[in-house]
């Protein structure tokens, strides 16, 4: 079966979203075999004209001046795997003709409300309800459309089946590879210098993060014995 993987470019840098991106990719190429999946990226930047056109084809669900390297391979594969559901390019006609599975990080629409937060000024609330408006429309057309939902946990699938009408159909959980596998470990020094306990908490300064480490700390910390330490 020859297979399409739209997504993003990956990055280097391992972050959260680039780490499962990779492990997706990964299993397709296992499964499907490496030579029958071919890689489309989501386009970069543009003239700002170009990108406003983009932008309106994202809400219409049209193929005006769309991805003209994804629209040839459109019609050479079986299936297409959308990893990230929040840039496609993917025109309603393409998503009815065509085999999907759609992986969702998040719900975006959520995800872009809670980042940006309602901001000030007409012209940045005008912009700021476009945006929006252009996530959800694409989003609710992927559930509509996508023969597969894939999400990662059953409160996503929970919250699309309450926006759109429809959950997913598969959880797969965060996982990465396992870099100590085959290793053999050595036992811990008996003599060794005990420390005071703490926690350590590595991620990026993000809201997701902050957020949730402020309600960590007020609702968990005070009952843990031991120390956070946030590296980031």
């Amino acid at each position: 079966m020859r297979v399409l993987y739209y997504s993003f470019k990956h990055e280097q840098q391992d972050y959260g979203g680039n780490v499962i991106r990779k492990r997706n990719y990964a299993l397709l190429q296992e499964l499907a075999g490496k030579n029958n999946v071919s890689f489309c990226t989501y386009p970069g930047s543009a003239p700002r004209i170009i990108s406003r056109i983009r932008n309106l084809q994202r809400l219409c669900g049209t193929e005006l001046f769309g991805n003209r390297e994804l629209r040839a391979k459109l019609k050479t594969v079986e299936l297409v795997f959308i990893d990230g559901t929040i840039y496609g390019e993917i025109s309603t006609s393409a998503l009815k003709k065509n085999r999907i599975i759609a992986f969702f990080h998040n719900v975006e629409y959520d995800y872009f409300c809670q980042q940006n937060r309602k901001p000030n000024g007409f012209l940045k609330v005008l912009k700021y309800y476009y945006k929006k408006a252009q996530v959800f429309f694409y989003e609710r057309r992927i559930c509509r459309y996508a023969d597969t939902i894939i999400t990662l946990n059953e409160r996503d699938s929970d919250r699309l089946r309450h926006l759109y009408g429809r959950g997913g159909d598969l959880l797969l959980p965060t996982s990465m590879e396992d870099a100590c596998k085959g290793q053999v470990l050595s036992e811990p020094d008996p003599n060794a210098i005990v420390k005071d306990p703490y926690l350590l908490f590595v991620g990026s300064d993000f809201f997701g993060n902050t957020d949730g480490l402020f309600r960590f700390c007020e609702g968990c910390m005070p009952d843990i014995r031991a120390s956070l330490v946030i590296a980031g």
